[in-house]
């Protein structure tokens, strides 16, 4: 693993959209320890069905969701507690 000092000064965000709905669990996961390793901040974008895969990586959930003719969309902040209620 890198000295985290430099970590600090450095930008490693990563936006990953749906990149689990086509593969196996245990692929998917390797994928997170790897991110993990790496450092880098993570924005995922997942369908419901996924979330088993990311939940023990993520730290705050963003619930996205409109009305339903694509026109209004809102964001929700929420523990991962809330998520699954």
């Amino acid at each position: 693993m890198q000295d985290e000092s430099n970590q600090a000064d450095t930008f490693r965000f990563v936006m990953i959209d749906e990149v689990f709905s086509r593969s196996d669990h245990e692929n998917s996961r390797y994928a997170m320890e790897l991110f993990k390793e790496l450092g880098l901040q993570l924005l995922v974008v997942t369908p419901m069905t996924a979330l088993h895969v990311v939940e023990p990586y993520i730290s705050a959930c963003h619930f996205v969701f409109n009305d339903g003719e694509g026109r209004n969309s809102q964001v929700e902040n929420m523990t991962l507690g809330q998520l699954r209620k």
